[in-house]
């Protein structure tokens, strides 16, 4: 009888290999972690307590899972009170749907005439647009996110990035060392 090989797909060595490339994988792609998780998670849904509550609606294909930033897919589970927001959790979202139901996303992919046409007939507002840089950042009802990462110029959809500004500090808030000075010259 021959024994397996070193790597054949059932020996012990094969089978660790391929569950640290599983690990791994997961620590380059953090998001994917949490698009594993919330994949796992059953679809369960609250029913509605009232008229103005959510329908309850299908789960999220893979591939669309794999278009959107993990937070936006977060906020719409919490928005829709699907697991893990069906019970009381410590798990919040960044993102927050605001009731208006516009969220400023920035979103990567191809810029063509089709792309920003579903964007306004969503009820989107495109802001800016570089179709040089594939891409642009719009304002869009967080209900029409998924059908948006659905078309197929998009690859990617996250919060919009803010802007951050380094001010120089004022001359009384920098504590000064003598030690330091242009003229003391090294430090003992």
């Amino acid at each position: 009888m021959k024994t397996p090989g070193l790597f054949s797909k059932t020996s012990p060595a094969f089978t660790e290999m391929s569950i640290h490339h599983r690990v791994l994988s997961a620590r380059t792609h953090p998001g994917m972690v949490l698009a594993l998780f919330l994949t796992s998670c059953s679809p369960q849904t609250l029913p509605p307590a009232d008229t103005s509550s959510p329908q309850p609606t299908q789960p999220m294909k893979q591939d669309i899972l794999g278009k959107l930033d993990s937070n936006l897919v977060l906020a719409l589970k919490k928005s829709r009170r699907e697991a893990p927001f069906d019970q009381p959790t410590l798990l919040e979202p960044t993102v927050v749907i605001p009731a208006s139901g516009l969220v400023l996303v920035d979103v990567t992919g191809q810029v063509t005439p089709g792309l920003l046409s579903q964007i306004q007939s969503s009820g989107g507002r495109v802001i800016s647009s570089f179709p040089a840089m594939k891409a642009l950042r719009a304002e869009l009802p967080a209900a029409s996110l998924e059908a948006l990462a659905a078309h197929p110029d998009i690859q990617f959809i996250s919060p919009a990035a803010e802007a951050t500004t380094n001010t120089p500090a004022s001359a009384g808030s920098v504590e000064s060392s003598s030690s330091l000075s242009p003229n003391s010259g090294p430090p003992p």
